[in-house]
């Protein structure tokens, strides 16, 4: 399996039967968990309080960390304490007193919410059943705070209050906001599901390169460009879903479908076109937005340098083509150009190096433009392709960029001008450039 560890979150993902303390794990999504648990480290990663309830629930996925209240605090599989990070006493002293000021209701890492008024205390009673709720000015300022809850039966309330602290504390607290804006939650600027996912890659000495988080709140967002993949369920907010790599399923069995579907078999996106297609300048805008891309031609560049592989193989069959322990690329292109055997024959020495490099790495986005090749079973990598077409005319203004000398972009175009056998969409240059485009089309690439 290419991926070596599983952050998941529980509420809303994991937990996809029954609501609040009642919520459980069905017996699909915890068979799935098993199953991956047998080739990778399981993490919870939550914004719940370290519980009996959330060690039941470890134990039956064989979990190998604990991520509690997003990452204030952290435990490992034999439940001791390796990271917390509480909030500066200071700032939970103002919070409390901006709180009295606003109107709001707060709680401090506990099953007590502190309520300004007889009205609020009897709606959070009601809403907040798994709560005790008391007045406000009986709050006894506990020291150690990991993490604080703002409530207000006022939406729009509660987004003002979170733009006020985020411009007051600036970037010494992290601030999310939960159950359809009703809730704010704050950590310590330290504490994130971001921040604890580079943590356990330290402990665990895994690269981030092999994992993926799955979940369902913004709480989760701070784990983009941090994991490799980034999978949020269908249930999210939609404002969020933009920002995961891929969108996944409903809450009931989301989990075991995002595992089959994305995890034990990953596949990538093939990106294909004819040359000069502006195939790279489209992967590179979605690099922006924290995808994964191989480019083929960056990868063989690299390979036919000096004691790589490729270049190996050309100095073993045709040693005339080095000089100075440096390939003439001209040569070799000239050589492929002649006929089709010739070409079959380098094809068949150096795709199943790209093919070996596929089975052990894993990216979002593949440039690759002979995916139709008989000396390669390329397609077996690959989930959907995308064809990034272009007019006659953009062809030539892409070529004339490239700033290459017409031989040498003939005999180019003739090397990567395979038909295009099929394809999932199709995207012209005018389409992708459009501001909306990118947002829309990874939700329906992934979906």
């Amino acid at each position: 399996m290419f991926y070596k560890i599983a952050f998941i979150d529980l509420d809303g993902t994991l937990l996809d039967i029954g609501k609040g303390k009642n919520a459980q794990i069905s017996d699909t999504n915890l068979y799935s968990v098993r199953k991956l648990a047998k080739e990778c480290k399981i993490v919870i990663s939550t914004g719940r309080k370290f519980s009996p309830d959330i060690v039941s629930i470890g134990k039956k996925i064989s979990a190998n960390f604990y991520v509690c209240q997003n990452g204030a605090e952290i435990y490992d599989q034999n439940l001791n304490l390796i990271f917390e990070s509480a909030i500066n006493q200071k700032i939970v002293e103002q919070i409390l007193n901006f709180a009295k000021k606003w109107n709001v209701s707060i709680s401090f890492d506990s099953k007590v919410i502190f309520s300004p008024s007889k009205s609020f205390l009897y709606l959070f009673s009601k809403f907040f059943p798994n709560f005790e709720v008391k007045n406000i000015n009986k709050v006894d300022l506990p020291k150690n705070v990991k993490k604080i809850l703002i409530f207000s039966p006022n939406i729009f309330k509660i987004s003002k209050f979170r733009k006020f602290l985020e411009e007051f504390f600036s970037e010494k607290i992290q601030i999310y906001t939960i159950e359809k804006g009703f809730v704010i939650e704050i950590t310590d600027f330290k504490a994130s599901k971001g921040q604890a996912a580079v943590f356990i890659s330290k402990v665990t000495n895994i690269s981030l390169n092999y994992s993926f988080h799955i979940g369902d709140s913004e709480n989760d967002i701070s784990t983009k460009n941090v994991v490799n993949m980034l999978i949020l369920m269908k249930n999210s907010p939609r404002k969020l879903r933009k920002h995961g790599h891929i969108i996944g399923y409903k809450r009931k069995f989301g989990v075991a479908k995002a595992l089959e579907n994305f995890i034990f078999k990953p596949k990538s996106i093939a990106i294909v076109g004819f040359y000069a297609s502006g195939k790279t300048t489209f992967l590179k805008a979605v690099e922006k937005f924290g995808y994964s891309v191989l480019y083929t031609d960056e990868f063989y560049f690299n390979c036919f340098l000096e004691n790589k592989p490729c270049f190996e193989i050309v100095k073993k069959f045709k040693p005339d083509f080095i000089h100075n322990n440096i390939l003439d690329k001209n040569k070799l292109r000239d050589f492929m150009v002649e006929n089709q055997q010739n070409r079959d024959f380098i094809e068949q020495k150096i795709y199943p190096i790209l093919e070996e490099h596929l089975k052990t790495n894993y990216y979002h986005f593949v440039e690759i433009p002979n995916l139709w090749t008989k000396n390669a079973d390329f397609q077996a990598f690959f989930w959907k392709t995308v064809w990034i077409s272009a007019s006659r005319k953009q062809l030539l203004l892409n070529i004339k960029s490239k700033k290459v000398k017409k031989e040498v972009w003939e005999k180019n175009q003739a090397l990567n001008g395979n038909k295009i056998k099929f394809y999932n969409v199709k995207i012209s240059n005018s389409r992708w450039k459009r501001p909306s485009f990118f947002p829309k089309f990874f939700t329906k690439i992934f979906k």
